[in-house]
């Protein structure tokens, strides 16, 4: 029997769908296009009325701001910010900060009418990363900030949303994962290290924790059957014996209580620049995306050793995938400037887009709902 009335705490509100770049966030309940964060005139879509959107890049050893280039020296060390070199992240940043207001000052570019779209070092960490937000909004007076990885702006110059990322540098090599232009992972390869400025206020440990269980960094061990791993060796013969067991066709003069070992691969990042590659899609991801994402490799030289084109194949070969390797035998700068002017000014991009507004309100938890990439 139908009600006659409609009891008031029984009133749902039609909600909106929400479109968010966060492949994190895929709620539709009690959600609308709203943001909760500022008034929705001071978001990027009302915000910005014929501002111009200048073009940054800060990476490696140089600095472009639209056409001007301007070099760093070894302002970053390998992928960080240089801890030998500026005592502290507000010497480091002030530094950067005086050679981009010098290069707009050159160009006639005034900030507070503007917007910039900037693309940064691979593997900065999170404070620096807060860090250069703050510059450009809140020291060099942007009006809204757009920010994106190099290497994911490799991604989306050479038009590969599912690839491996590969920049080959004089004295260290970065290797990303991209999963619908979204960067899913990334480590540097070096035979030194520098984990650049942090600051203990920069951090969520809530985050930092499930980022620890997402990609898994405690599960050394995986099983060469299925995606499943562990942090244990006791563990994975658990694992082995409830759903494998019965499949010991492959080794059947293997005792069956060691034949878990067979298929037992252990994660470490030794060897060659080739077998890092591969025990890294091996440990992050599952079969079914290490398809998808190692089907196109995209390899960049900037002043280091070429690499093989044969070896990096048969890397992915010995994992069931056959991909299209493209090599460039420089930065491809002017081919991923172009596209990334284009891509910044696209209709579907301005909720990637964080105003002065935004950024002043909540910082960092509306940063994390802006970027394609982990921070």
């Amino acid at each position: 029997m139908a009600l006659k009335y409609t009891p008031k705490l029984c009133t749902v509100p039609k909600i909106e769908q929400i479109t968010t770049p966060n492949k994190n966030i895929q709620s539709f309940f009690m959600r609308s296009d709203v943001s909760f964060y500022v008034d929705e005139k001071y978001r990027m879509g009302n915000y910005k009325a014929d501002e111009e959107i200048i073009h940054i890049v800060v990476w490696n050893n140089k600095l472009l701001v639209e056409s001007e280039s301007i070099d760093l020296g070894d302002f970053f060390f390998p992928t960080g910010m240089n801890t030998r070199r500026f005592r502290n992240l507000e010497e480091c940043i002030g530094w950067l900060g005086n050679q981009v207001s010098g290069a707009l000052h050159k160009l006639g570019i005034k900030p507070k009418n503007s917007f910039v779209s900037l693309i940064f070092q691979d593997l900065l960490g999170r404070t620096e990363i807060l860090a250069m937000c703050n510059l450009f909004i809140n020291v060099l007076s942007f009006k809204g900030i757009l920010i994106t990885p190099r290497s994911l702006s490799q991604a989306i110059g050479t038009l590969s949303p599912n690839c491996v990322v590969v920049n080959v540098y004089e004295n260290y090599t970065t290797v990303c994962l991209v999963e619908d232009f979204w960067m899913l992972d990334g480590i540097c390869v070096s035979k030194e290290s520098n984990k650049g400025f942090e600051l203990a206020d920069s951090i969520d440990f809530v985050d930092e924790f499930n980022k620890i269980k997402v990609f898994e960094e405690k599960n050394i061990f995986s099983c060469g059957k299925c995606d499943y791993k562990d942090e244990t060796e006791e563990k994975m013969e658990t694992h082995f014996q409830q759903q494998h067991q019965k499949e010991n066709e492959c080794h059947p003069d293997v005792d069956p209580q060691e034949h878990f070992k067979m298929h037992l691969k252990m994660y470490d990042e030794k060897g060659d620049i080739y077998e890092i590659i591969g025990k890294r899609i091996n440990h992050v991801l599952s079969k079914e995306k290490m398809k998808k994402i190692g089907g196109k490799v995209i390899v960049f030289n900037h002043g280091g050793t070429l690499l093989s084109e044969t070896s990096l194949k048969k890397v992915f070969e010995e994992c069931g995938i056959y991909p299209e390797v493209c090599m460039y035998p420089d930065s491809a700068e002017d081919m991923i400037m172009n596209v990334m002017g284009v891509f910044s000014g696209l209709d579907c991009i301005k909720e990637m887009w964080m105003t002065d507004k935004e950024w002043n309100s909540t910082g960092l938890r509306i940063l994390k709902e802006k970027v394609l990439f982990i921070i």
